[in-house]
């Protein structure tokens, strides 16, 4: 994708999946913590660079919006993909210094003119400004961006909000997390192997108890175990569990 950088098809959802697709929701995540669950959030003046590091610092798409090429996650600062050369009078004012803008993608449109109907042909995406009326049916879709921008925009913030979103399921009572480098991991199903049969041992508490276990490294990969924790429901009922798993990121991922 690095080589289409600065095209109106870098900014479009149906040429590049990373990019802001109008007709997708991107709910924010719900990240499992040792004290319970935390709803994250993200603001359409005030997007977190990345959702899960407030401290990263945030961006006001209203006015100074840039598309991200690469991103190291945590980083305060990020690569950005120049504004399409076609159309730097609709994305920036002053044209010549297109340093931040409000925020924009682009659509496929095929029957555009001079459009090819070729997903590589930039005559064939049209440029859309975020707005309160520029979502499918004119509905306002400033949010549905803002949430696109802080846990979805990079394939690192992707994977770990869909992670976030699957072990915060009710329905999901333990889940094993691994992860596997893909210069590195030989064998993943060996790192899985190397944990099978050595259940976690907890002591009981009167309050609750605890099983943690760490993870473990073989041919680059890693494997964790859920975090289990055991809490009494109250007099004459049964232990209700909680699962708290452990996600496990790498340091560093482009775009």
């Amino acid at each position: 994708m690095s080589g289409n950088v600065g095209t109106r098809r870098f900014n479009a959802g149906t040429f590049n999946a990373l990019a802001y697709n109008p007709n997708i929701a991107y709910p924010a995540p719900v990240m499992i913590t040792s004290a319970g669950t935390q709803q994250l959030a993200s603001s359409f003046t005030a997007a977190p660079i990345d959702g899960f590091n407030t401290a990263a610092g945030t961006v006001d798409l209203s006015a100074n919006y840039q598309p991200t090429s690469s991103y190291s996650p945590g980083s305060s600062s990020q690569n950005f993909s120049p504004a399409p050369s076609q159309d730097p009078a609709l994305i920036c004012s002053p044209a010549a210094n297109c340093t931040g803008a409000p925020a924009y993608y682009y659509i496929y449109v095929p029957t555009l003119t001079n459009c090819t109907s070729s997903a590589t042909d930039d005559n064939c995406y049209r440029y859309v400004r975020v707005s309160a009326t520029s979502g499918p049916g004119g509905t306002d879709e400033r949010q549905n961006f803002a949430n696109w921008y802080a846990f979805y925009r990079t394939r690192h913030l992707m994977i770990a909000s869909a992670a976030a979103i699957t072990m915060a399921d009710p329905v999901l009572q333990q889940a094993r997390v691994t992860w596997r480098d893909f210069w590195t991991c030989q064998d993943l199903t060996a790192a899985t192997r190397a944990r099978a049969g050595t259940g976690p041992s907890s002591t009981t508490g009167s309050a609750h108890s605890r099983a943690r276990s760490r993870p473990i490294s073989t041919n680059g990969c890693r494997a964790f175990r859920p975090i289990t924790r055991h809490r009494p429901a109250g007099p004459g009922s049964t232990s209700a569990i909680i699962s708290a798993t452990r996600t496990w990121v790498p340091t560093a991922h482009t775009a």
